[in-house]
């Protein structure tokens, strides 16, 4: 929930450390899709763990993130389909 979130940042308390760091609250196992793979795989995923976007990685020996795929871009996908 945003408010959830705006509440977390702004009321974090006097004496504490304001400057709180991404690294503390990121998701270490990132669950990661191959720009090769298909729409619908991407979507079946999102649906299965329950998430709302992916990190799309290269297929190339040196695997890099070239993008980031939501359940909007999916939605976009199957209105254009309609």
């Amino acid at each position: 929930n945003a408010r959830v979130t705006q509440d977390i940042i702004y009321n974090s308390g006097e004496g504490r450390d304001q400057n709180l760091l991404v690294e503390y609250f990121m998701s270490k196992n990132v669950i990661t899709i191959s720009e090769t793979d298909l729409i619908k795989t991407a979507a079946q995923l999102m649906v299965d763990k329950k998430i709302g976007a992916l990190p799309v990685t290269t297929t190339s020996a040196s695997t890099l993130i070239v993008g980031i795929i939501s359940y909007i871009d999916i939605l976009k996908a199957v209105i254009s389909l309609l």
